[in-house]
């Protein structure tokens, strides 16, 4: 809807999103673009929700303004990304609650291998990379989304219980 709602912001950008999940079954509804009333009306105002949904049998689908930038397919976070080093931006909410620690690690690998040299991740309000990967660290600007480690000049490292940030 952020794409949609103000085209001529973003003319001249290429805007691909990719939605992936392990279950071919919520591929399969993500693809539909169908949403219950319940689903639709959480976080939107009405006239968001008559601008960029119309009333189906099954629900409210999503116009094709919004379905047609979309890719789903299905992929298991564990994996090696389905395009290295080619995300922007990375959303990953409320997966890894559920991993082991082993399992959380190498989450971890596969998302900053995903991501672009100059990428975000997001992940859910109970999630963090601190102390679970040296790959990832929190941004020093934008709080709540982590950047690749680099150089270390865009992250905030951990020093004892002090918190320090490097960089300009």
């Amino acid at each position: 809807m952020m794409f949609a709602e103000e085209p001529e912001k973003w003319l001249g950008w290429t805007i691909d999103i990719v939605g992936t999940d392990v279950s071919t079954a919520c591929i399969d509804r993500a693809r539909s673009g169908i949403y219950s009333q319940f689903e639709v009306q959480r976080g939107l105002g009405i006239n968001q929700m008559i601008k960029w949904f119309e009333e189906c049998p099954d629900g409210w689908r999503a116009v094709e303004t919004l379905r047609k930038p979309l890719r789903f397919q299905v992929h298991n976070l564990l994996e090696p990304p389905p395009h290295p080093g080619g995300f922007d931006v990375v959303l990953c909410r409320n997966v890894l609650l559920y991993l082991s620690p082993d399992k959380k690690a190498l989450a971890f690998d596969r998302l900053a291998s995903a991501m672009a040299e100059d990428g975000w991740l997001m992940l859910g309000a109970g999630e963090t990379v601190i102390g679970q990967s040296s790959r990832l660290g929190a941004d020093i600007k934008a709080r709540g989304l982590y950047r690749l480690a680099g150089d270390g000049t865009r992250i905030e490292k951990r020093s004892g219980d002090r918190r320090a940030a490097s960089g300009a």
